[in-house]
């Protein structure tokens, strides 16, 4: 039988890898009946994980028949249950709602079905639920491959449920014969071989940096370079020898982005054409056609970012502006899946560690978050004790009692619980339970003062205590923060605000105010003794996308300028552009301006702006406040109606 152009294809993906015959081997195990059910592969950046995955992917569909692999790119899909059931419904042009119906689909797609995810440590917020809910419900003919930079969470290596079931395969460096194979494949001689293996270490990518190298550097010598430094100096050095400035200039620019599409080329380099600026960078031995656009490999984009900020910070700063007023433009019409997108690529902009990580967490962790049991009762009560008075402990326990669900635990490698967090939508709870807890009374009161658009949403994070060190910083803290964002994601674009309360805010003063939390004094509740200050962070009508994208604007120094009242000229200043303003619309804003963050009736604007002598109705007032509202245009949110008094004006953070 004559082959497939396919054939040929992964013929050539398993010919051109080198070594990895034990990894092939075990992944090659999981087509097998007795096999475990989850492999997981994991290694460093730059180790060859997904070449190795390429690999195993095309022995497997040229193997047999009735082998279907099906792929995902955690770096394209959401890190949610919604984003990778639709990412997976897509793929299987399946109509299936619940995960259990869409794993049924999934061993309906062939006889022996694999399911590979690559870049797995994208998907970190997913990991629990992806092991407790959906992989658990999946056909017997149905295996999981995932390829992530770090090791397995302690769930999948702790839980004797998956004992048996779990293999983890640990991808290293290459042995020296076969780097040298590698090497000699490339057309490198075997004098320059010897020495690149001494600084190389056998990783991968530096092997392929040095190769580029060697061809324009011929005595190239790095020994005695740690790993990331010949990664760091490879990449400078391919960079110098790139003949080309274009192509260089491009390279440089880029490494700000998570991926890069035609928009982005053309905001950033308005003086190339995309497509040739597109097909420049294609031709890079280290970037990958994706479906959303071509991805650098991250470890020579981040040396080549770290150079950028380092040589030339101010062309740095332009290339992410540049990226950011595109993004927000495009981020104004997206939804779906596009969203998520955007927002990855409104994160990878952001230096701010403390954004990045609670998003894009780099280090390994040994916790994780899970749903609360029932058998997690009398810890939860023990930890509760330890650092609650009598009263807030009560209500703490109450909410255990009414609503269990609201509890999610931290759990280490021995599956201990070590801290816990609560965390509930209001409107999803009884206004009883909401009414006999002081704290969430106070958040709801706060929210009939400042209601929200109707159809957005708010979440209450009402409590987070460690075992060890309550809710001040710590591991435990930091693991229920990761896993809130999950919360955040899965609620946008609905969500609009969330409440917190700490005993203590000290700790965490910098970070709330960086973030854009306010403490009102009025969401203050003292329970034994103790007062339990309230935090509030309004998203905006953007959602956790829209905050995003204004914590990177504030970043780079591209906040627009809040508006201003010309009193002289009795004009308004919005973005550089004046509007003039009728007597009435100048004595309200004026008013509102001088009482920021107070109250006002319609009966004070009447006595006060209309006059005492003013016999008509109170809807005049509000036919001037929308008057006002679309001169602000964007800024329409400062003036905020009070239901069932009249108006505010917020000033803006």
């Amino acid at each position: 039988m004559a082959r497939r152009v396919a054939d040929h294809i992964h013929w050539e993906a398993e010919r051109s890898l080198v070594g990895r015959t034990r990894e092939l081997r075990a992944l090659e195990a999981c087509l097998t009946r007795d096999a475990p059910r989850v492999v997981h592969v994991h290694g460093i950046p730059g180790v060859g994980k997904s070449h190795l995955l390429s690999a195993f992917v095309a022995r497997a569909s040229v193997a047999a028949a009735d082998n279907t692999v099906i792929q995902i790119d955690c770096r394209s899909a959401e890190p949610t249950p919604r984003g990778f059931l639709g990412e997976l419904r897509s793929l299987l042009a399946s109509r299936a709602r619940s995960h259990a119906k869409l794993a049924e689909d999934l061993g309906q797609a062939g006889e022996h079905v694999l399911l590979v995810l690559d870049a797995y440590e994208l998907f970190r917020l997913l990991d629990t639920w992806l092991r407790q809910d959906f992989v658990p419900a999946l056909p017997d003919n149905v295996r999981v491959v995932l390829a992530a930079r770090q090791k397995p969470s302690a769930g999948w290596l702790s839980d004797p449920g998956w004992r048996g079931l779990f293999q983890s395969i640990q991808l290293g460096p290459l042995g020296e014969s076969d780097s040298l194979r590698l090497l000699e494949q490339a057309g490198v001689k075997r004098e320059a071989a010897n020495r690149v293996l001494r600084f190389t270490h056998g990783h991968p990518l530096a092997l392929q940096l040095a190769v580029a190298a060697l061809n324009e550097r011929p005595g190239l010598r790095f020994e005695g370079l740690a790993i990331q430094g010949v990664l760091e100096e490879l990449t400078r050095m391919f960079l110098a020898d790139v003949s080309d400035p274009v192509t260089r200039r491009l390279l440089v620019g880029v490494s700000v982005l998570r991926r890069v599409t035609l928009p982005l080329l053309e905001a950033l380099f308005p003086e190339i054409p995309a497509q040739e600026a597109h097909d420049r960078l294609a031709a890079l031995p280290f970037t990958d056609a994706t479906r959303d656009g071509l991805m650098l490999h991250d470890a020579v984009r981040s040396a080549l970012a770290r150079s950028l900020r380092a040589r030339d910070p101010s062309d740095c700063l332009a290339r992410r502006r540049a990226a950011w007023q595109r993004l927000s433009q495009e981020l104004a019409g997206a939804a779906g899946s596009e969203l998520w997108r955007y927002t990855a690529d409104l994160l990878y902009l952001i230096e701010n560690p403390v954004v990045r990580e609670a998003f894009f967490p780099s280090g390994e962790s040994w916790l994780q978050v899970e749903p609360a049991r029932r058998d997690d009762m009398e810890r939860v009560r023990d930890i509760v004790e330890r650092h609650e008075g009598v009263g807030a402990g009560a209500d703490l326990l109450r909410l255990w009692d009414q609503l269990p669900e609201a509890f999610s635990v931290v759990r280490g490698e021995d599956l201990e619980c070590l801290g816990f967090y609560v965390a509930f939508d209001p409107a999803d709870v009884e206004p009883a339970l909401l009414a006999s807890d002081p704290v969430s009374s106070s958040w709801l009161e706060h929210l009939r003062a400042n209601p929200i658009p109707e159809g957005q949403r708010a979440l209450f994070i009402r409590r987070w205590l460690s075992a060890e060190a309550g809710e001040a910083p710590s591991e435990v803290q930091a693991a229920c923060w990761l896993d809130l964002k999950r919360s955040y994601l899965e609620m946008r674009p609905q969500l609009q605000r969330a409440y917190l309360t700490l005993a203590d805010p000290g700790p965490y003063a910098a970070v709330v105010t960086e973030l854009g939390f306010v403490l009102p004094a009025e969401m203050s509740v003292k329970r034994d003794g103790v007062i339990h200050h309230g935090a509030v962070l309004d998203f905006g009508p953007g959602s956790v996308d829209g905050w995003l994208a204004g914590l990177l604007a504030v970043e780079i120094g591209a906040v627009a300028v809040a508006p201003e009242l010309d009193e002289e000229a009795r004009e308004l200043l919005v973005e550089g552009r004046r509007h003039p303003l009728t007597r009435l619309e100048f004595g309200v804003i004026q008013y509102l301006l001088q009482r920021p963050g107070k109250a006002v009736s319609r009966t004070s604007l009447l006595n006060d702006v209309w006059g005492l002598s003013y016999e008509g109705g109170s809807n005049v007032v509000d036919t001037v406040v929308v008057a006002l509202r679309r001169k602000l245009g964007d800024w329409s949110r400062v003036v905020e109606t009070v239901t069932g008094t009249g108006y505010r004006y917020r000033p803006p953070a």
